[in-house]
């Protein structure tokens, strides 16, 4: 289940609690957002980092 508790609220935005299942949130939230065809670091160099398994 997913709830939004909204704690203060003024002209510009609000602040709440984002509720989904027993994980709660404290908004806003800042997270960063990827687009999956835009590789900013190239599979061979993040192997290079340990991130990638050969």
């Amino acid at each position: 289940m997913i709830t939004f508790e909204s704690q203060h609220k003024d002209i510009w935005a609000r602040t709440g609690k984002l509720r989904v299942g027993d994980k709660i949130a404290k908004t806003p939230l800042l997270l960063p957002v990827i687009n999956p065809h835009i590789q900013l670091i190239p599979p061979e160099e993040m192997q290079q980092m340990g991130g990638l398994k050969p």
